[in-house]
C-alpha cells in the first residue's frame, strides 16, 4: 500500500474514533440534560408552594393586624369615661390632621411586603413575571 492509501485508512480510524466519541458525549450530556430538567422542574414546584404560603401567611398576618387593632381600640375604649368621652375620642379621631397610630404590628406587615416584592422579583411566577 502506497502511503496516501495508508494516510486515508489512518484518517477513516480517527474519524470512526471521533464519531463513537461524539455519540458517547451526547448520550451523556443527554442524560445530564433531563436530570437537571427534572430539577428545575421540582425547584420550580417547591418555590411556587413557597409563594402560596407566603402569600397565605401575609393573609394572617393582616387579619392578626385587625384583630389586634380590634382589641386595642376595644381596651382603649374601656379606659374612657362613659359614652361622652367615647364619643369625642372618636370624632377627634376623624378630625382634620388627626394622625393614626401606629400599631406595633405595622412594622412587621411592611417588612413582609418588601420581602414579598423583593422574592416576587427574584423568583417570577408564571402569574408575576413581567413581559419585558
Amino acid at each position: 500500500p502506497s502511503t496516501a492509501d495508508a494516510h486515508r485508512d489512518d484518517l477513516l480510524r480517527r474519524r470512526e474514533t471521533v464519531s463513537e466519541e461524539l455519540k458517547k458525549y451526547v448520550v451523556r450530556n443527554y442524560e445530564q440534560f433531563i436530570e437537571t430538567s427534572k430539577h428545575i422542574s421540582s425547584i420550580e414546584g417547591d418555590l411556587l408552594r413557597l409563594n402560596h404560603l407566603l402569600a397565605e401567611m401575609h393573609t394572617n398576618v393582616e387579619t392578626l393586624q385587625k384583630v389586634g387593632n380590634s382589641i386595642s381600640q376595644s381596651l382603649y375604649d374601656t379606659k374612657l369615661d362613659g359614652p361622652d368621652a367615647r364619643r369625642s375620642q372618636t370624632a377627634d379621631s376623624f378630625a382634620p390632621g388627626a394622625r393614626r397610630r401606629r400599631s406595633s404590628v405595622d412594622m412587621p406587615q411592611q417588612s413582609i411586603d418588601r420581602f414579598m416584592e423583593t422574592f416576587d422579583d427574584i423568583y417570577p411566577t408564571k402569574s408575576t413575571r413581567r413581559v419585558v
